[in-house]
């Protein structure tokens, strides 16, 4: 490792500049958000013995008020639970729900209604509903300057890849927006921060961060007003602004690699300086430095105590990790610890604190109510990265193929027993140049496993707790992956009884069934709500039946290559042109699912629509084609199937027209 002192290549074995980025998660949630006066619906019916309160408002980030939600915007959605024999709110429960466009008057019935859970539930694309409240996608920064979005419940041959976001540089950490509405992708190369839109998955911004330091490590302040930006090997740190996306700040610190974490009480932000060996706190109202306290050896990890409410520093060249008193912004005291320590984080309780030393492969477990080490363990080779579940700890490391688990129940009772799992074939050290900051690792939305990335495998590993090896994999699509993260919309618990998520409603208005699944207490039940349509979109409500035709049968498609594909969209019977469609969408993979892309068609005029692809390799390839608003879904049974060659040949198309009603 680089980093311009003597003391850091005291130990250049120890990775430090690609250690683990999860101890800069400060926190996760809901933005605060504006529920609409009027909400759309707010339905209460029983069930057995479940109360089901539903409502459905807006979501907007400002003040103005409006008076119903229509088509095509987001809007909050909330399931209020309660034990009718008791009368208590309903905890613990983890409430599927869609909706689903009503296509005639027909209300939906026991019957229709277990029907519409159960094909919603398959994840087949033929099955799939207008809106889904479960909905809970693997996002994978890639080597290439690319996002894969993946969404693990699809049914599509072994194809999950939901889209491609191109970067204008290599990613190196990330973090998501409260609201999980935007992520913020820090690149070294571009000196700046990628913003973009989760919903659109497209780059809405780029914020330069100036010629002084690499952005790298991110972090995100639990008001989530403020995401900080760690600008490696300069003496500053930068802040973005969330409501306007732009660098409100570049605040002066040490010099060096810097690592971020706030206080508990929110007033101050602790960033590392490791070439000055020390700790700047900074005020997070002011954005101003207000002490650089000197802490020992190179400080490279940084960790906070609710319980304690002192703030921990992981000295990777020290013998010590440094206690600071945030009440008098000193150093309280020191814990004797190993060299080579380089990941500090807090397990969910927030009393343990967990010390990983890749020198002596070993991790170490402080409590913070006693600020000693309560147990020392050997894990795996080279320990770099750690992530918890509601029962275990998943450690990572640089040398092992393997994962140790560490049950937090046994810990509580003073047992440290290391198990190892092996996960993958390779280590992350056989691909060292793509080991970076960003986690690897992350917990399943259910809370009993972990999704877990291997770059040398390429591909994604499912654990789930209890067994010895994966459950199973996703592939990465030839990409190396350089981080994982999880973006979880499905309905989480709010308040007692109260599920709640934001979603983005389809773009045509109406009447919706919305069918509701629990597992236990077992429950299958059908609301009903109406929603506008938008007045920005032409609806008639007679729907006309289309005719989508493909006009590149004698087109040569050439793997590598940018590609046009145009279509034409008339009414099948009075062959007009439809114009002024602003959601066709085509779907484009490469059977069995090695490959897979989903883009927004251009509007020509006159009925002509056009999308650009590059093809990977050679191969069949299929097209399909949706366009909600007129009621057109992807169809495996309409699809268009074109040959594509390494030198440009022709390609025969297998099916060149697609009708839907």
């Amino acid at each position: 490792m680089k980093n311009g002192t003597g003391r850091v290549r005291q130990v250049r074995r120890v990775r430090y500049q690609l250690a683990s980025g999860l101890c800069l998660a400060l926190g996760s949630g809901w933005l605060p958000f504006t529920t609409l006066a009027a909400p759309v619906t707010h339905e209460h019916v029983r069930q057995g013995d479940v109360s089901i309160e539903f409502t459905l408002s807006g979501h907007s980030n400002d003040k103005e008020e409006a008076s119903e939600v229509t088509a095509g915007t987001d809007a909050r959605a909330t399931l209020h639970l309660r034990d009718l024999r008791t009368g208590q709110p309903l905890t613990g429960v983890h409430p599927k729900a869609w909706m689903a466009l009503r296509r005639s008057e027909m209300v939906a019935d026991e019957t229709t209604c277990a029907d519409k859970v159960k094909g919603f539930s398959s994840g087949n694309l033929s099955a799939r509903a207008d809106v889904d409240f479960n909905s809970s996608l693997l996002v994978v920064l890639n080597h290439d300057k690319t996002i894969s979005v993946i969404n693990p419940q699809i049914a599509l041959s072994r194809t999950k890849l939901e889209s491609m976001i191109q970067l204008p540089g290599v990613g190196a950490d990330w973090i998501l927006s409260q609201d999980k509405s935007h992520l913020y992708v820090t690149m070294p190369d571009q000196a700046a921060v990628a913003v973009i839109n989760t919903s659109t998955r497209k780059i809405e911004r780029q914020i330069p961060t100036g010629a002084e330091g690499q952005p790298r490590r991110i972090a995100l302040h639990p008001n989530g007003r403020h995401v900080w930006v760690g600008l490696d090997g300069s003496t500053f740190v930068g802040v973005i602004d969330t409501d306007t996306n732009e660098l409100k700040a570049k605040v002066p610190v040490g010099r060096g690699l810097h690592s971020m974490m706030s206080t508990p009480d929110r007033k101050y932000m602790l960033v590392t300086n490791s070439e000055q060996d020390s700790v700047s706190i900074v005020d997070t109202a002011t954005l101003k430095p207000i002490r650089e306290i000197s802490v020992g050896k190179t400080p490279v990890a940084v960790a906070t105590s609710q319980v304690s409410g002192h703030g921990y520093v992981a000295l990777l060249n020290d013998t010590r990790v440094a206690v600071l008193d945030m009440h008098k912004r000193e150093i309280l005291s020191t814990i004797s610890i190993q060299a080579g320590t380089t990941v500090l984080q807090m397990e969910p309780e927030g009393r343990f604190l967990f010390a990983l030393n890749q020198l002596a492969h070993a991790v170490s477990v402080i409590d913070t109510t006693t600020n000693e080490i309560v147990a020392t363990s050997p894990v795996v080779k080279e320990p770099d990265q750690i992530s918890f579940t509601r029962q275990f700890a998943y450690i990572r490391g640089l040398g092992s193929e393997k994962v140790s688990l560490i049950e937090l129940g046994e810990l509580r009772k003073g047992r440290l027993v290391p198990v190892e799992v092996q996960i993958g074939q390779s280590a992350p050290e056989a691909l060292p140049d793509q080991i970076g900051v960003a986690a690897m690792m992350v917990p399943v939305p259910e809370g009993h496993g972990m999704m877990i990335a291997s770059a040398p495998d390429k591909t994604i590993y499912y654990y789930m707790e209890g067994m010895m090896v994966p459950m199973g994999t996703f592939q990465t699509y030839q990409r190396f992956p350089r981080g994982l993260l999880a973006l979880d919309r499905s309905l989480t618990e709010s308040a007692p009884g109260t599920y709640s998520t934001t979603v983005r409603l389809s773009r045509e208005g109406g009447r919706f069934d919305v069918p509701v699944f629990i597992d236990h207490p077992r429950l299958v039940t059908c609301l009903q709500v109406t929603v506008a349509p938008s007045s920005e979109m032409t609806l008639k409500s007679a729907k006309k039946q289309l005719t989508i035709e493909p006009l590149f049968a004698e087109q040569g498609l050439t793997a590598g290559s940018s590609t046009s594909l145009q279509f034409r969209v008339t009414e099948t019977e009075s062959k007009q042109p439809v114009s002024g469609l602003t959601d066709l969408q085509v779907l484009i993979f490469q059977p069995p699912g090695n490959w897979q892309h989903r883009i927004w068609a251009r509007n020509l005029g006159k009925g002509f629509y056009e999308v650009s692809e590059q093809f990977p390799r050679e191969g069949q390839y299929r097209i399909m084609v949706r366009v909600p608003s007129k009621g057109v879904k992807f169809d495996s049974k309409s699809q268009v199937t074109v040959s594509v060659s390494e030198k440009s040949k022709s390609s025969s198309v297998v099916s060149n027209t697609m009708k839907r009603e």
